[in-house]
């Protein structure tokens, strides 16, 4: 692990603890959402409620939360055996209460059939919710409406709740407005009203249908947590609830269990600073791996490039041909790469170098004269062919192809 690595990853330590230490000194914001759900916990859930159940019923035999649309609970457990196959009880007869929350309820035509026959078999049905579909509510001969300070021309206030077994009125400062009654058969009894100033509009009645009760209440916030940590609110839901029997309950909200979340990381994807440090921790992982897939190598050494040791190489050679004591070979080699030099660079033919017309040419590129051209070309000729040379030679022949090369040069 590289040194950028290590110091990567301990600043990403360092971001997460950091963000760890915030999130937890920071409070945690009061969740108003209405979702009246029997495990929730926060002001709009039920959770209170679904545990005061046995205070509320005394003589409560056992309670059971529904978890499954209601049209597939009475088909499962009523229209067959079921698990219920030794029960001496007859069809409708095994739970005495079914309790119904939730903000709005679709009771298809299936299950108002079942729910009316359930309550003509003596069963009774208690159902808190601000909207009913039609049909439900065309079995019962009822309408509902929102209550409008416009057209009932009154002014807003805090809304007002009463029972008719009660004379306390009371304060939900947490309501807005309120649903209410705007059609009831002729054998609905009025259990609650809704107070606005002088107007007061049913908001709760009971309606007999065979040997049982329909309890229709509009305004299931009354028995949410918010509430019920309130002693006067919590008589006044605790009242509302007490016309039902009591005994073998049934709690239908028709929102799914969150048991029934199947994922491994429900726990921590459920937990607000535990998904946030999960989704930290995975766009490190990528971050990381982003990293390390880089094709990694050993480092390349440099190569230097080779010294021109030319000079060098020309004094060795030089110094070989010196200690031999063969000046001649010298001369003939030093007056041959002169007269390559005179082809490449000027472009003239050096096999003769005694001709005039050759000297005329060189004369015309060179600064020379002709006449120094031609005394030039006839010593070095005389020095290439002669028998003998001595050292003396080579000097005079070195020193005559200097000046030549200089003079050309500064040209």
């Amino acid at each position: 692990m590289n040194k950028g690595l290590k110091i990567g990853i301990s600043l990403l330590v360092f971001i997460l603890i950091l963000i760890a230490v915030v999130e937890s000194t920071q409070k945690k914001p009061i969740n108003w959402k209405e979702t009246l759900h029997y495990k929730d916990k926060i002001p709009f859930g039920t959770h209170i409620l679904y545990k005061e159940i046995e205070t509320i019923f005394p003589d409560l035999e056992y309670k059971y939360r529904l978890d499954e649309p209601m049209y597939e609970f009475f088909e499962r457990y009523y229209d067959t055996i079921g698990i219920y196959e030794e029960s001496y009880l007859p069809k409708y007869e095994y739970y005495s209460d079914i309790f119904c929350i939730n903000s709005s309820f679709e009771f298809n035509s299936a299950v108002t059939k079942e729910l009316n026959e359930f309550v003509s078999s003596g069963g009774n049905v208690f159902i808190s919710s601000y909207y009913l579909n039609n049909t439900f509510k065309d079995s019962l001969q009822i309408e509902t409406q929102e209550y409008s300070d416009f057209y009932c021309k009154t002014e807003y206030e805090t809304p007002k709740f009463s029972l008719t077994k009660s004379s306390q009125i009371l304060e939900f400062d947490k309501e807005e407005s309120a649903m209410w009654f705007s059609k009831l058969p002729k054998n609905a009894q009025i259990l609650g009203f809704f107070h606005r100033q002088n107007i007061k509009v049913p908001y709760f009645v009971k309606i007999p249908k065979g040997k049982g009760f329909y309890y229709i209440h509009l305004e299931p916030k009354i028995f949410t947590n918010y509430y019920l940590l309130k002693k006067e609110q919590f008589s006044f839901a605790v009242l509302s609830l007490n016309y039902m029997k009591g005994e073998r309950f049934l709690w239908y909200d028709s929102i799914p269990s969150k048991n029934n979340e199947t994922t491994p990381l429900r726990f921590i994807l459920q937990n607000k600073n535990l998904r946030f440090a999960w989704y930290v921790l995975l766009f490190a992982l990528i971050f990381y791996l982003l990293f390390k897939s880089k094709r990694e190598q050993k480092a390349i050494p440099i190569v230097e490039p080779e010294e021109n040791k030319s000079v060098e190489f020309a004094k060795t050679i030089s110094s070989l041909y010196y200690e031999k004591g063969t000046p001649g070979n010298m001369i003939r080699k030093k007056i041959d790469y002169f007269l390559f030099h005179l082809r490449k660079k000027y472009l003239l033919d050096t096999t003769d170098i005694l001709n005039s017309k050759f000297h005329k040419t060189l004369a015309e590129k060179t600064p020379f004269s002709e006449k120094e051209i031609k005394e030039f070309m006839i010593k070095i000729n005389n020095t290439y062919n002669k028998p003998t040379n001595s050292e003396d030679d080579l000097i005079q022949l070195n020193k005559i192809i200097d000046e030549f090369e200089q003079k050309t040069i500064k040209k």
